[in-house]
């Protein structure tokens, strides 16, 4: 799923993820600056927002 990540300044703790699934229509969800940078180092969250690296693409 194609996602595309926005930032405000104004808004220093959060960032909207943008979800585009291939049918529907997008999706934002808002989640926390350190939810998404510790879902660069390993698996974390819980419930519906859960993050991880790629195995794929490391670092991207």
């Amino acid at each position: 799923m194609r996602a595309a990540f926005h930032y405000d300044p104004g808004d220093r703790l959060t960032v909207d993820v943008c979800l585009r699934p291939p049918h529907g229509p997008t999706v934002t969800w808002v989640i926390s600056r350190d939810l998404l940078f510790e879902g660069t180092q390993g698996h974390t969250g819980m419930g519906d927002v859960r993050l991880w690296p790629s195995p794929t693409h490391p670092g991207r």
